[in-house]
């Protein structure tokens, strides 16, 4: 429970900086302990972009980590590095927006390994402010108990704003369902519910 956002800070111009909330995991009666996850953090340096006027796009380099801040269950040993690239572009009322990156473990990688993360997310801007979407994302697995292998999965979901609630605060919200599409994958038909408010 919780994705990771959290207080997110424009500290220049094309620089922003996300504090994240560590999530809750609640396993099954049989598996390990529940418990709090790490600590995210989220540094965005927006390299160029352009309004829907001027060619409707985005490029932006990423740096994420996160603190081994969770409970021994359900946490991490040491920090993870995730540097990464994000992008987009629109056309009309339909978008593209992809991210590209890898999970470099500082201690401890033996159990989660070192992962290339692949995520491609297509949108259209329907009435009523919703947008349908599809989602594909795949995990390869460098290192770990599961090198050599690959997940992906497919995301078909629908978001809801922004909706103008008082003053600046808007209101947004969004799931989908991630169905695995590969032989190999750790879940399957996972619901995904997003709650945002943003100002």
């Amino acid at each position: 429970m919780g994705g990771g956002k959290g207080l997110e800070l424009i500290i220049a111009p094309r620089l922003e900086l996300i504090i994240g909330l560590p999530s809750y995991v609640a396993n099954e009666p049989a598996g390990p302990r529940d418990g709090f996850g790490d600590t995210p953090l989220m540094l965005k340096f927006r390299v160029a972009s352009g309004p829907p006027r001027e060619g409707n796009y985005l490029l932006t380099f990423l740096l994420g980590a996160t603190v081994p801040t969770g409970s021994p269950t359900v946490g991490t040993q040491g920090t993870v590095v995730s540097p990464g690239v994000a992008f987009g572009k629109g056309w009309g009322k339909f978008d593209v927006q992809s991210t590209l990156g890898v999970n470099l473990p500082t201690a401890g990688t033996a159990a989660p390994g070192r992962q290339f993360l692949l995520n491609t997310a297509v949108q259209y801007r329907a009435g009523w402010h919703l947008w349908p979407e599809f989602e594909v994302n795949s995990t390869s697995f460098l290192a770990g108990k599961n090198a050599g292998e690959t997940q992906a999965f497919l995301t078909p979901g629908l978001g809801f704003g922004r909706v103008h609630l008082w003053r600046h605060v808007r209101f947004a919200a969004g799931a989908g369902c991630e169905i695995a599409a590969t032989r190999f994958h750790t879940y399957n038909r996972r619901w995904i519910i997003s709650v945002r408010f943003p100002f």
